[in-house]
């Protein structure tokens, strides 16, 4: 049984919860690498991978102060923030992710002793895996821990030295296989954090990047074959905020996706919230909607699988081929055919 299928036994909880740190993601990613590479000599490429990330984090604790500054009543806060976040995002674009490159041993693949023999080149591009840091993600997405530290490494490969994903990269990698108009719409649906969402820019700098525990949530989400497998991150890609629960504001967000993809007007858009929260229970004194009151809708209403982008039920599943691989997945929902 692979680890996020015991979901099915376990209630979800809020994202938010008591923290030893107020570090994102990326930082804490970052950090635990340079120590790493500290430990084996490789000072410089520390610094440099430490300097992007106390960049990019500046950024989005600016962005945050920024959202909660009132213009009309602190202009001259607003400007100085506004300020502050030009001259850190000059400072992003000006640096560089370390170069990182080992040699493969002569006790790894039979296809790099074969380099070896000839000559040729053998040497590979890839941090460090952090594991203390994605072990931790792991669990607390009930994944098997060498299945987060293989999404590490294709990160890492993606990402060639830093531990956010740009757009521009993504375009060539994770959204490789979309139509190019589906591209910031995928983008922003797969970003949970909110200052990374509104620093959003389509290049190489910035903050706006994806982190890790984002892209292993999108890459589990769009891979799995089953709704019990799927679940867990359609939930968290539904609960923008994390508090546990769907109104209608986190609905009309996640539906942007299907709005773009189908060409929605605002009055179609509105009969679909309208539908979701007519067939789905929900029980809440806020009129809000819990997780297993979804998944038991999810199970048994095959529009509102369409509509969400969710697997079939396993039981539905037995004994069909595996799905395909990940971009072609996620193709098959966004590609012009399913608009028709």
């Amino acid at each position: 049984m692979r680890g996020y299928e015991r979901l099915e036994e376990v209630e979800l909880q809020p994202v938010h919860t008591e923290a030893a740190t107020t570090a994102s993601v990326s930082y804490q990613l970052a950090h635990e690498v340079a120590r790493q590479l500290e430990l084996r000599g490789d000072f410089l490429a520390a610094a440099e991978l430490l300097a992007i990330a106390l960049a990019e984090e500046a950024q989005r604790i600016n962005q945050t102060v920024l959202g909660e500054l009132d213009l009309s009543s602190q202009p001259l806060e607003f400007k100085g923030v506004m300020t502050c976040m030009a001259q850190q995002q000059t400072h992003v674009l000006s640096l560089h992710a370390p170069s990182l490159r080992e040699p493969l041993s002569a006790e790894g693949s039979v296809f790099g002793r074969c380099l070896a023999a000839l000559r040729m080149p053998t040497r590979i591009q890839r941090l460090p895996a952090p594991l203390a840091t994605i072990h931790a993600i792991a669990s607390r997405w009930y994944l098997p821990a060498d299945e987060a530290v293989q999404l590490w490494l294709e990160f890492s490969d993606i990402t060639e030295g830093r531990c956010t994903l740009t757009l521009a990269r993504a375009r060539t990698s994770l959204l490789s296989g979309l139509p190019e108009d589906m591209h910031l719409k995928v983008w922003k649906f797969a970003l949970m954090d909110a200052a990374a969402t509104q620093l959003l820019e389509d290049g190489e700098g910035g903050a706006a990047g994806l982190n890790f525990e984002e892209y292993l949530v999108v890459r589990c989400f769009f891979g799995a074959e089953t709704l019990e497998e799927q679940f867990r991150f359609l939930w968290r890609l539904l609960d923008r905020d994390g508090d546990g629960k769907l109104g209608r504001a986190d609905i009309l967000t996640a539906l942007e996706l299907r709005r773009a993809q189908l060409g929605w007007d605002e009055d179609i858009l509105g009969r679909w919230v309208q539908r979701l929260f007519k067939i789905v229970p929900h029980s809440r004194s806020d009129g809000t909607i819990a997780a297993p009151e979804l998944k038991a809708a999810l199970h048994n209403w095959a529009d509102l699988r369409l509509l969400l982008l969710a697997r079939e039920p396993r039981i539905l599943r037995q004994g069909r081929e595996p799905n395909v691989p990940l971009l072609s997945s996620m193709a098959s929902f966004l590609s012009p055919r399913s608009r028709r």
